[in-house]
């Protein structure tokens, strides 16, 4: 009896977790949720706070799309989906939209949704390094190897930056998902469906928040300017700059895949139901770690 549990639990999770992909231009692995609902949270802390009084900050990571996302389709009855790659409720968020666009924005709460980033398309099927960033003098993103950039300027800047100067939350850094599904409430084919749903179609690997700008721009003579950057390869390397960097690796050891590779202790923990299985793994460690959930 105990041999065809053991056989059942085994089957399940070779299904569960039979797709493998290329590893990203970083090696190792990779972090993937498999519900709507889940996604790995660091605690909150001081370091994760916008303050743009310093020297900016960078939040980088490569990501992939295993498929597309939906999009909103009111005459077949289905809503879109966006992915929450990383977020800081009541402070900043970075998601991709199901028309293949990021986005960077910052909320709060008499301002929603302040987008500094967009265009920058990411498609399927393919590993991404993308950046972005934000001083208190200009603003950037990167995709690939292309880097667009924008002085920060104007009213709406200045209020901008005043709002993120002095605008902190008590919220974990969230990556990788979010919470539950927005349910239509308007009349129409979509009533009590999902309209918008969390994406659980993609890879993150090597996310890195930095307290400068990674690539610093010092003409300023222009409005808006664009450039080629090398992209990085291997694993990021920890410096004096990170605040924290996750390879999303495991080596063997318990809750290795969340580790905080920066030394500042920043683990991650994983929120849901995922029972971090994967079918290349020796039998002994796969049956350790189910019996261990």
């Amino acid at each position: 009896m105990r041999f065809l549990f053991f056989c059942s639990c085994l089957s399940f999770c070779f299904c569960v977790h039979a797709d493998t992909y290329s590893p990203s231009p970083a090696g190792g692995g990779y972090f993937q949720i498999y519900a709507e609902s889940d996604y790995v949270f660091a605690p909150d802390h001081d370091d994760f706070d916008v303050n743009l009084q310093k020297k900016g900050f960078t939040i980088e990571m490569w990501i992939y799309l295993t498929r597309p996302l939906k999009r909103l389709d009111k005459a077949a009855a289905q809503g879109f989906e966006e992915w929450n790659l990383i977020e800081k409720k009541d402070s900043y968020r970075l998601p991709l939209t199901s028309d293949g666009a990021l986005f960077f924005s910052f909320t709060h709460p008499r301002v929603q949704d302040v987008f500094l980033f967009q265009d920058g398309y990411i498609r399927e099927k393919q590993w991404h390094y993308i950046a972005v960033m934000l001083s208190n003098a200009y603003a950037q993103r990167v995709v690939d190897t292309r880097l667009w950039g924008r002085k920060v300027r104007g009213l709406a800047d200045f209020f901008i930056r005043d709002l993120l100067t002095f605008r902190t939350s008590d919220s974990p850094l969230q990556i990788g998902g979010g919470g539950t599904s927005l349910i239509g409430i308007l009349e129409g084919p979509l009533k009590g469906k999902p309209v918008l749903s969390n994406f659980t179609g993609g890879l993150i690997d090597e996310v890195r928040i930095s307290n400068i700008v990674r690539y610093p721009w010092a003409q300023l003579n222009k409005e808006f300017w664009k450039d080629t950057i090398q992209v990085p390869t291997g694993p990021f390397e920890p410096d004096r700059h990170t605040i924290a960097l996750w390879h999303f690796d495991f080596d063997g050891s318990g809750g290795s895949r969340w580790h905080d590779a920066s030394g500042n202790g920043h683990h991650l923990i994983y929120h849901g139901d995922y029972l971090g299985i994967k079918p290349a793994q020796k039998l002994a460690v796969t049956w350790a770690e189910l019996k261990g959930q």
